[in-house]
């Protein structure tokens, strides 16, 4: 059995003290899959492509390979469901250039959006590493991107979470040849810390993502079933 090749990244919102498992891979920029659906819903809100978390969008009819993506859709659903084609839709309502110009008053990774404007963070020109998931995390927990508060506080809720005894947990998958993310925000009696982690493996998943975090964040005291 290979030794699973992955990256950890812990920073606490009250002190900013940050833990990272395997820190070259931590500073090592790939595709963000699906997690780019994250900030995709603040610009979409803060345009106001996206009026707030019922906002519809009708389904086109087309099957697709997950059985929650052939229905209509609201943001609420599509970040929970992960629907591929609603933030494809909005992205070719913002066209390319205003992506190139949130992406880049956002910082986030490489901001490169070259292409089709409907799969650029889908293994294509956009990469982002672990600690700028991070560090991208940590702004929108602060209120510290340039969003209004109304709108993060939209995308903090609307991320799919869970409750343990402690606190809870709220973040967002991502997958794609061969690399796996999970990434997001968790609290423990009333303390809150965001994390990245990324598995580097043809055969990952997004199970495999959340699993290997429950196990960083119980490690470290911060996560009980």
């Amino acid at each position: 059995m290979h030794a699973l090749v992955f990256t950890f990244v812990l920073v606490s919102l009250p002190t900013g003290a940050r833990q990272v498992v395997h820190p070259e891979l931590a500073k090592e920029r790939v595709a963000p899959w699906s997690t780019y659906k994250v900030p995709h819903a603040l610009i979409g809100l803060e345009t106001g492509l996206l009026s707030g978390p019922e906002h519809p969008m009708k389904w086109d009819g087309i099957t697709r390979p997950r059985a929650e993506w052939n229905r209509d859709q609201t943001l609420k659903s599509a970040l929970e469901f992960s629907t591929l084609w609603y933030f494809q839709r909005l992205a070719t309502q913002l066209g390319l250039e205003r992506e190139r110009q949130w992406l880049a008053k956002l910082a986030y990774g490489n901001a490169r959006v070259d292409g089709d404007v409907t799969t650029f963070w889908l293994g294509q020109s956009l990469r982002i590493s672990a600690d700028e998931q991070a560090d991208f995390l940590r702004r929108l927990w602060t209120d510290a991107l340039p969003f209004s508060p109304r709108n993060m506080q939209i995308v903090r809720d609307l991320l799919p979470g869970q409750r343990g005894p402690h606190g809870e947990i709220h973040a967002k998958t991502g997958s794609g040849r061969g690399t796996c993310w999970y990434v997001g925000h968790v609290t423990h009696d009333g303390a809150g810390y965001v994390f990245a982690t990324r598995i580097s493996d043809p055969s990952c998943d997004r199970v495999a993502a959340i699993a290997l975090t429950e196990r960083m964040l119980r490690e470290r005291g911060l996560w009980v079933e």
